[in-house]
């Protein structure tokens, strides 16, 4: 509207904001129609990468974090597997816990205790707090218990040396290290013992004295170890199959020391392996230390010596982040190869199994060791990060198998090594067969470790009823006075033949899966936070961090593409 005055004229330009609205739409709209392909493209990726960042930094869980335990069951049970042939006794369905006297580990006589530490000694990683509240279930007790026990015998007539000897009331060494105590120091601290375990002392041999801290501890055993192992003639030495099976502690250490020789160290040596011709990604166990060759007319096994090369490359890579792609690669790879190769079926009632390559390859033997009983927790693993989802099929699969080695025995102990039936039809064949120098049992862990993958992953309470008639196996017949031990014939519970041995691993391992397993938190340690050692032993993840960095990453590179394209 225009007024005329005899000063002036003005102009009324009021609009509505409606229509200021609607023009400054049309602007916007028309500058981003102007902006290039390259430019809408890095604002979609900042933007991307500002929501997850923000979903990240909301959803994270700091590691100080208390993991909780849920007193009242799983209340998302899946069904019970069903179909199993050669169905075994009944579970027994309640355990009464009996209380003793003295339910604490307790010192030996004589220790001192030192707390006047060197800090300079070693480098402490970060403190982590992850706090374990003790058992929570009638089945977790009667593992603390077992534990208790095994751990007086030790304490008595073993401390400070590698194994047990229970029955001659003596010790085994190996490498004179005390094994025991610092196999089972994760175990005890799981197990929420911690306090009971107050520091304390040993001699190992005038090399080490006192710690107040089990991290600090660990890390300079691990430091003194490895420094042995790297350095001769100034170089890595590959003397032993197992160069293969230590790239998780390295890298592990360089991460709390700081120190990236160890990570740099064993790379090498991946490296080296991932580049060696290979059988459809199967390698023989052993190597060549002068040549860097494998020796082709070695055994492919996933049993003794062969076993842990295959779990290794899937943990080295979640460890490291899932960036080292080759490690991945060589895993799916080696997978693709023990199914093609190594897999077969029983007769009459075609159970999975492993079996052996002899002679480079050329002949198939049909023996699986019960160390080849981790591969279903590991497959387990890969699919959860991932991975082909048809691997968890052959999980089942030999999962089942390996309780039957279990299932088929009187004293429900599995033998060190199984044999099996691939061609002999009629009514009295058998799938299973146990020869007489194979039918002892070492209290080993690798059918435990893989029931426990299973049980996080799908929360199947059968898995916990599996282990629990296991566990079951090694209180009848292997608890002896002063801890447990080892038995020579898993086929007769008259006379199980005692061999007076109690290994490090006994407490490290079997009993902490056997706990971990009949808690009613599947997540008790959680596998998306971290990833177990051959060992049993828990380190932490880094892809977190890492998979921030790249995100990042891309944006930079975007805008680097960009810029040389001139459109920024």
């Amino acid at each position: 509207m225009v007024v005329y005055n005899h000063d002036h004229v003005a102009l009324d330009v009021s609009a509505s904001s409606e229509t200021i609205d609607k023009k400054r739409t049309k602007s916007l709209r028309r500058y981003w129609n102007q902006l290039s392909k390259c430019q809408r493209s890095f604002v979609y990726t900042v933007t991307a990468v500002v929501f997850l960042t923000v979903f990240y930094l909301v959803s994270y869980e700091p590691e100080s974090a208390v993991i909780s335990v849920n007193a009242n069951g799983n209340e998302n049970r899946k069904d019970i597997l069903k179909n199993i042939r050669n169905d075994p006794r009944d579970v027994e369905p309640n355990f009464n816990e009996v209380v003793h006297e003295n339910q604490v580990l307790e010192e030996p006589a004589g220790a001192e205790i030192d707390n006047n530490v060197n800090k300079n000694q070693v480098l402490l990683p970060p403190k982590v707090e992850q706090r374990f509240t003790g058992p929570t279930t009638i089945r977790q007790q009667a593992v603390v218990k077992a534990f208790k026990h095994a751990w007086k015998g030790y304490k008595k007539f073993a401390w400070g040396h590698d194994h047990l000897k229970p029955i001659s009331e003596g010790y085994n060494d190996w490498f004179g290290l005390g094994l025991t105590i610092v196999d089972s120091l994760d175990t005890i601290f799981i197990m929420g013992l911690k306090e009971d375990t107050k520091p304390r002392s040993y001699d190992l041999k005038g090399s080490i004295g006192e710690f107040t801290r089990n991290q600090a501890f660990l890390i300079l055993i691990l430091t003194c170890l490895q420094e042995r192992l790297m350095h001769q003639s100034g170089r890595l030495i590959a003397v032993r199959p197992e160069v293969t099976t230590i790239q998780l502690e390295f890298r592990d250490l360089s991460r709390a020391t700081g120190d990236s020789k160890y990570e740099n160290a064993v790379e090498k040596v991946s490296k080296l392996v991932h580049n060696l011709e290979k059988k459809d990604g199967l390698v023989p166990i052993f190597i060549n230390a002068n040549t860097g060759q494998f020796r082709s007319y070695a055994t492919i096994t996933l049993g003794a010596r062969g076993d842990s090369y295959y779990e290794y490359l899937l943990k080295q890579w979640i460890q490291t982040g899932k960036v080292i792609d080759y490690l991945k690669d060589d895993y799916v790879t080696s997978i693709e190869g023990i199914e093609k190769h190594l897999v077969r079926r029983t007769v009459p009632n075609n159970f999975v199994f492993i079996g052996e390559l002899l002679a480079g390859g050329k002949d198939f033997k049909p023996k699986m060791d019960h160390l080849t009983c981790y591969l279903p927790g590991t497959l387990a693993l890969g699919v959860h990060h991932g991975l082909p989802k048809n691997h968890m099929k052959l999980a089942d699969d030999l999962l089942t198998t390996c309780y039957q080695t279990y299932a088929q025995q009187p004293t429900f102990l599995a033998p060190e090594i199984t044999y099996f039936n691939i061609n002999i039809q009629g009514e009295n064949s058998n799938d299973i067969y146990v020869k007489t120098n194979d039918a002892h049992n070492l209290l080993r862990p690798e059918f435990i470790e893989s029931l426990w993958y299973m049980y996080q992953f799908t929360s199947n309470t059968t898995y916990q009823d599996w282990g629990w008639q296991i566990f079951q196996g090694f209180e009848n017949y292997t608890r002896v006075v002063n801890g447990y031990t080892s038995i020579g014939n898993v086929r007769n519970t008259v006379s199980v033949r005692p061999k007076d041995m109690m290994e490090s691993f006994f407490l490290s391992e079997t009993l902490k899966y056997l706990y971990l397993l009949f808690s009613d938190n599947p997540k008790l340690l959680d596998l998306d936070k971290y990833v177990i050692n051959s060992e049993a032993h828990p380190f932490t993840h880094t892809y977190n961090l890492i998979n921030l960095v790249f995100w990042y990453g891309l944006v930079l590179l975007i805008v680097g593409l960009c810029k040389n394209k001139g459109e920024i």
